[in-house]
C-alpha cells in the first residue's frame, strides 16, 4: 500500500483505477483503510490516528459512484471500462509538452524557441528537487463535503428522497468544477468520479494544465529591457502545448479541516476561539503565513469555503430542518472532540518548542558543513592527502556521514563503489 496522499494525487494507472468505485482495486484499498486507515482518501477530521470516532455518514443509498467525462463544457456520464479507457488516454496526452526556452545563438543574441518536453524530464533528482518529476500533468483533486453536509444527505436518502436529491448534487458538482477552475487559473477539469463509500460524500475531480495555443514569436530574437522582455526581431506562429503548473497555495489539508469546524460552530452561534482553544490560533497563523509566501489567501481556504457556502444553500432548499438537525449534531461532535482534546493542536510545551528550535539549528549546521567539505574534498590533491591518513579519514568519512542528508526510507540507496572515494553528495544548505 502506497503513502497516503491526502485529497490531492498525480494520475498513474492504479489512481485511475482506483477512481472508479465499482473497480476491484478501489474495494481492496477501501478494505484496507478500514484496517489502516492508509486509503487515497481519508477524511482529515482526527488528529494523530486519535481513538475518537469519526464523524461519518452512510451516503451509499446513492449507489456505487458514477464517472463522468467533460467534452465541451459539459458532463457526460461514462461507464466503467470506458471511463478508464478515456482517462488512460488522458494521462498519456498530459506527458508531454512544449517549452518555452530562450537560446544563446553563436553571435550572442538570445533566440525563443518551444521544444516538445516530457513532463518527468529526468528521473534523477536535481540539487533543488525534494521529489522526483511525476510522470504526466494530469492530476486528481478529491473535495469532499462538510461532514455535516454528507449527513443530510444520508438522512434526506433515510426519507426516501434520492429523486429530489440527485439534481442537487449534479449543482453541487458543477460548482465544484466552476471554483476549482476559478482558484487554479490555467488548470481544465477534464474528468469526474463519485464516492459514496467513505464516509464522506465526495468528488474525485481529474485536471489538466495543458492547452493548445497560438504563439507568435517561436524564433524571435529578443533581448531583457527595463521593463521586460524586448522583441527586436519578430518570429512565427506555432500551435503549441502550453503547459500551467499546479500551484496548491494553501494551508494543507488538516488546517483547512480545521477551518471547516471553525465555521460549522459559528454557524451554530458558539464562540469558536473558546471551544478550538489552540487551534484558532494556529490556523490563524498558518493562514497569514501561507498569504505572505504565497501573495495570494490559500486557495484550499478560498474553495472549501465557497464549496461549503453553495452546498448549504441548496441542501436548505430541500430541508432547513435536516440541515439544522445534522449541524446540531456536528458541532456536539466537535465540541465534545476538543473538550476531550481528542481534536485539534495541542499547544506545545516549552520543552517541546525548545527541543524543535534545537533540531532547526542542528539541521542548518548539517547542511553548513556539508556545504564546507564539499567545497574542501573538491581541491585537487586533498582526498589523496586525506586518505595518507587512515585515522584521519575514517574520522571524515564518520563526519561525512553524521552530517548526510535524510534518506527517503522508499528509496533503495545505491551501493559505492570501492573504487571512488566515500564522498557523500549533497544539495546544499536547504530546507528539509
Amino acid at each position: 500500500m502506497g503513502k497516503n496522499k491526502g485529497k490531492r494525487n498525480v494520475a498513474t494507472y492504479n489512481a485511475v483505477l482506483h477512481g472508479l468505485q465499482s473497480h476491484w482495486l478501489h474495494l481492496l484499498h477501501t478494505k484496507q483503510s478500514k484496517e489502516r486507515q492508509k486509503i487515497v482518501f481519508v477524511a482529515h477530521e482526527v488528529m494523530n490516528g486519535s481513538d475518537y470516532p469519526v464523524f461519518r455518514s452512510d451516503v451509499k443509498g446513492l449507489g456505487s459512484g458514477r464517472n463522468w467525462i467533460l467534452r465541451d463544457g459539459k458532463a457526460e456520464l461514462t461507464v466503467g471500462p470506458e471511463w478508464i479507457e478515456v482517462m488512460m488516454e488522458m494521462l498519456t496526452d498530459g506527458m508531454r509538452y512544449d517549452a518555452r526556452q530562450r537560446n544563446t545563438t553563436k553571435d550572442g543574441k538570445m533566440r525563443i524557441r518551444y521544444t516538445p518536453r516530457d513532463v518527468e524530464d529526468r528521473q534523477k533528482k536535481g540539487k533543488t528537487d525534494k521529489k522526483g518529476r511525476q510522470l504526466t500533468d494530469l492530476m486528481r483533486e478529491t473535495i469532499d463535503l462538510r461532514p455535516d453536509h454528507s449527513r443530510v444527505l444520508q438522512y434526506l436518502l433515510e426519507n426516501g428522497r434520492k429523486s429530489e436529491l440527485l439534481p442537487v448534487l449534479a449543482e453541487i458538482q458543477a460548482e465544484e468544477i466552476r471554483l476549482f477552475e476559478e482558484v487554479h487559473p490555467g488548470r481544465r477539469i477534464l474528468s469526474n468520479g463519485e464516492h459514496t463509500d467513505s464516509g464522506q460524500y465526495h468528488f474525485d475531480h481529474w485536471h489538466s494544465g495543458i492547452e493548445e495555443i497560438e504563439v507568435h514569436d517561436h524564433g524571435a530574437i529578443v533581448a531583457d529591457g527595463p521593463e521586460g522582455e524586448e522583441i527586436l526581431k519578430s518570429g512565427k506562429t506555432k500551435k503549441v502545448r502550453k503547459r500551467h503548473l499546479f500551484r496548491i497555495y494553501g494551508v494543507g489539508d488538516g488546517m483547512a479541516s480545521f477551518d471547516r469546524h471553525r465555521s460549522a460552530l459559528r454557524e451554530a452561534g458558539l464562540d469558536a476561539k473558546s471551544i478550538m482553544g489552540h487551534t484558532i490560533k494556529k490556523l490563524a497563523s498558518n493562514t497569514k503565513s501561507a498569504k505572505k509566501q504565497n501573495g495570494e489567501f490559500p486557495r484550499d481556504l478560498r474553495l472549501w469555503r465557497a464549496i461549503d457556502k453553495f452546498v448549504d444553500q441548496k441542501l436548505r432548499e430541500l430541508d432547513p430542518g435536516l440541515c439544522d438537525k445534522a449541524r446540531t449534531e456536528y458541532v456536539q461532535w466537535l465540541e465534545a472532540g476538543y473538550d476531550l482534546q481528542k481534536l485539534g493542536i495541542k499547544e506545545e510545551t516549552l520543552e517541546q518548542s525548545k527541543h524543535k528550535r534545537r533540531k532547526k539549528e542542528l539541521e542548518d549546521l548539517k547542511a553548513a558543513v556539508r556545504v564546507v567539505m564539499e567545497l574542501i574534498l573538491a581541491i585537487p590533491g586533498v582526498i589523496f592527502l586525506l586518505k595518507a591518513s587512515e585515522t584521519l579519514w575514517n574520522k571524515i568519512d564518520e563526519l561525512l556521514t553524521m552530517v548526510a542528508p535524510k534518506v527517503d526510507p522508499d528509496v533503495q540507496p545505491k551501493k559505492r563503489r570501492r573504487s571512488q572515494p566515500p564522498v557523500k553528495k549533497s544539495p546544499g544548505p536547504q530546507i528539509e
